[in-house]
């Protein structure tokens, strides 16, 4: 285990793991605006142009 720890083995990993997370958290997010698209719409009462103000918006201040 210390050999891993010197190595930067462990460092290594765990930057991958949190990058692989990033990845799939923005995959998931990004399809489930898009799914819920028409929904959110009818919901919220607003035009599509409307939704695309919001979720511009929205992935300007994520990105």
């Amino acid at each position: 285990m210390s050999a891993i720890l010197k190595s930067g083995g462990y460092v290594r990993w765990l930057m991958i793991i949190l990058f692989a997370t990033g990845v799939i958290l923005n995959y998931v997010d990004r399809n489930a605006l898009g799914i819920m698209a028409q929904e959110i719409i009818k919901d919220l009462n607003i035009t599509l142009k409307e939704y695309s103000y919001i979720t511009g918006a929205f992935y300007c201040w994520a990105y």
